[in-house]
């Protein structure tokens, strides 16, 4: 068992109604963490989409310092 570790929970208005963002090891951990959620809270949920950050611009309000490095692999 891998463990996820969620970082944010937020509850917005409009399009998506709720983002989790959280850290897992590997996509396969991160889809199963996302379909066990959803089957959990389905009575409130329709769909769902899971989106991978390649590289964090920004974080916390700090620019990530290797930016220029990590765009080579965009």
């Amino acid at each position: 068992m891998h463990i996820v570790k969620i970082e944010n929970i937020y509850l917005t208005h409009g399009a998506i109604d709720w983002v989790l963002t959280f850290y897992a090891p590997d996509l396969v951990s991160a889809k199963r963490f996302v379909e066990e959620t959803f089957a959990r809270f389905s009575k409130y949920l329709q769909e769902y989409t899971l989106v991978e950050t390649l590289v964090p611009v920004r974080k916390q309000g700090l620019k990530n310092p290797r930016i220029k490095d990590l765009v080579q692999f965009m």
